[in-house]
């Protein structure tokens, strides 16, 4: 023990970068959190000059800590200057929408929450802030909501990529009640990773731009050359593509653990575009939950893959002191070629990286080791498919009531004569790029919802990613990145290319229209996007927007000028509404009474045949029926 001591002592000198530091933390207080998050431009200097956006002057923004049950209340102040620099009629249908625009123009998401989506105060994507404006975001987070791991960034269509990529992240930790959080868990150091990077082209002929923070700014007009749009940066040196990878802002900071015990890192990758293969070589990794939602046992992974948006627990024991590396290792790529997802513009695949040094050590009196400690984790966790608080969709009943969608990712071109050469490709959700006005799809509560999402670019991986429900992995064709994530909750999931994947969720709560979306945040901000609408359950045929079949619908619709078919059992239930209806009208002759009674028959009738009644009013206005496959 004493000869470990010795070595914790020697191994001190060797540490040469500085210890890892955390943003600015702020806690709810009797139910509520109330906090400023003034957008503005900072300058850092470390490891690259460059003055971007952040929140408050820091990279990254505050950490938010709330509990189930308070009410989130942000009061987001927009203090860029010059003009917002939208195009006009970009959110309306115009073919401009698409493109990067708007970089000063702002909003917040509150990414994996389980929030209202519809009220204006809330987590509404639809929101804009002009430079010089605030807007006060009232968000209340529900009393059952999941413990757990979430964050905030921009979401405003058009600059999401811009903002995010320059820092404007930030952490939301749901916290547990600690007189019910496994004590294993409780006793576990806690350290929060924010990993982001920073890509600037510097002249680089052969790299992908579409990726790089400063090909961004030149694609939406925001240069050096326009102080009052956008402040400059000052890449240091290079003269080839440089990416800078942080952790918590710093390059290669230093994460004290302690020798034999375990450490939960909470990591999100804040990046709008990598994959990431986190290891510890030396060390033992433990993946304890994904998105914030608990798996169902800890899985000892050697490396733990973490794509854009996602977020990762991570139980770390090193049982040996020593000085350990938290590296990144770009994917693997597929035989031939050189970068499988198409979102690593300056380092080839299995390229590793040097994210952060892990000194375990021995605590400083070495009277502390005349017996060894070691900690030990749960055999199994509280995963919410497990506990009840998420319904397990694996195995569902024949009479489950389900909506089944395919959803097929594929490349576009839009609008190359109206935007720069370098920006005129696209990606599209079933062939179409976003447009605010369209629902291209819709559901009711209660629903299961089985989504079949095909990636038909066999070299970009699409980090999937739905606002509002979490959902359930089902299935996935081979070539899947990580089979871990199989029968768990998330909201974000990469796809296969040039396969498919099977998820399946329940909206249970929250009505209105929430997004989904790839979260490269650059093919979002290029189209990649669609809307979803959640309508209660009693009224599922009520029209309010413009509303499309969806392309990758199953069953053929049939014109608005031959006859609508009825599947199987629907024209039973047309047959008894109308039935019931004619009793109406007899009995109204008869008695007023009997006809308010004969109507109520009428809607329970509604009721309990939601689902063939709905299926018909969908066909009747337009909608593509969709099979359910159980």
């Amino acid at each position: 023990m004493w000869a470990a001591f010795l070595l914790s002592l020697l191994l001190a000198p060797w540490v040469h970068s500085d210890p890892i530091t955390f943003p600015p933390e702020y806690r709810s207080s009797a139910g509520v959190l109330s906090v400023n998050l003034t957008v503005t431009t900072t300058e850092l200097v470390t490891p690259v000059q460059i003055v971007t956006r952040t929140y408050n002057g820091a990279w990254p923004g505050p950490t938010l800590r709330v509990k189930p049950g308070d009410t989130l209340e942000v009061n987001l102040i927009n203090a860029l200057e010059g003009p917002p620099g939208a195009v006009p009629g970009v959110e309306t249908g115009d073919p401009l929408m698409n493109t990067f625009h708007a970089p000063n123009v702002t909003n917040l998401h509150t990414h994996g929450l389980h929030v209202d989506p519809e009220t204006a105060t809330s987590d509404n994507p639809f929101v804009n802030v002009p430079p010089g404006t605030s807007y006060k975001y009232t968000i209340k987070i529900p009393a059952n909501h999941i413990p757990g791991l979430f964050w905030y960034h921009p979401h405003k269509h058009g600059s999401a990529a811009l903002q995010t990529a320059g820092g404007m992240a930030g952490l939301i930790v749901v916290e547990e009640d600690p007189t019910t959080q496994l004590p294993e868990l409780a006793a576990m150091q806690e350290v929060l990773l924010v990993i982001q990077t920073i890509r600037l082209e510097n002249g680089c002929a052969t790299c992908k731009p579409f990726f790089n923070y400063d090909y961004l700014r030149g694609a939406m007009g925001d240069t050096i050359h326009s102080p009052t749009l956008t402040p400059a940066f000052q890449p240091v040196g290079a003269t080839t593509a440089s990416t800078y990878y942080l952790v918590n802002g710093q390059q290669q900071p230093t994460i004290s653990v302690p020798v034999g015990n375990f450490t939960r890192l909470r990591v999100l990758n804040a990046d709008p575009a990598g994959f990431m293969y986190l290891a510890i070589t030396g060390c033992e990794l433990y993946v304890l939950a994904n998105d914030g939602y608990y798996t169902e046992f800890p899985r000892l992974q050697l490396n733990v893959v973490i794509g854009p948006g996602n977020r990762k627990d991570i139980a770390v024991r090193c049982l040996t002191a020593g000085l350990f590396m938290l590296t990144y290792q770009t994917p693997v790529a597929a035989a031939g070629a050189t970068d499988p997802i198409g979102s690593l513009p300056q380092a080839a695949a299995g390229t590793v990286i040097n994210l952060a040094e892990v000194l375990a050590e021995y605590p400083l009196s070495p009277l502390a080791f005349q017996v060894p400690t070691i900690s030990f984790l749960p055999a199994s966790l509280r995963a919410p498919q497990l506990t009840g608080q998420l319904p397990d969709l694996r195995i569902l009943h024949s009479s489950t009531r389900m909506d089944s969608y395919e959803m097929i990712l594929t490349g576009c071109e839009v609008g190359a004569t109206l935007t720069p050469a370098l920006d005129s490709s696209a990606h599209c959700i079933n062939g179409r790029t976003y447009n605010a006005s369209r629902t291209d799809y819709w559901t009711t509560i209660g629903t299961v919802n089985e989504w079949t999402i095909i990636d038909q670019e066999v070299d970009i991986n699409h980090p999937f990613h739905i606002h509002t429900n979490p959902f359930q992995l089902i299935e996935a064709s081979p070539g899947f990145m990580d089979t871990h994530l199989l029968g768990q909750y998330m909201d974000t999931v990469p796809s296969v290319p040039g396969g498919w994947i099977k998820i399946r969720f329940v909206p249970k709560d929250f009505t209105g229209t929430m997004v989904y979306h790839c979260h490269i945040l650059q093919h979002e901000d290029k189209g990649m996007m669609a809307n979803m609408e959640v309508r209660h359950s009693l009224f599922p045929f009520i029209k309010e927007k413009e509303e499309v079949q969806p392309v990758g619908a199953k069953q053929e619709v049939a014109l608005a000028e031959t006859e609508i078919p009825v599947k199987e059992g629907a024209k039973e239930a047309d047959e008894q509404s109308e039935q019931s209806a004619s009793g109406g009208v007899l009995t109204m002759m008869v008695n007023t009474f009997l006809v308010g009674f004969a109507l109520f028959s009428v809607m329970v009738v509604v009721v309990t045949q939601r689902q063939t009644v709905a299926r018909k009013w969908r066909e009747y206005m337009g909608y593509q029926e969709l099979d359910p496959e159980v």
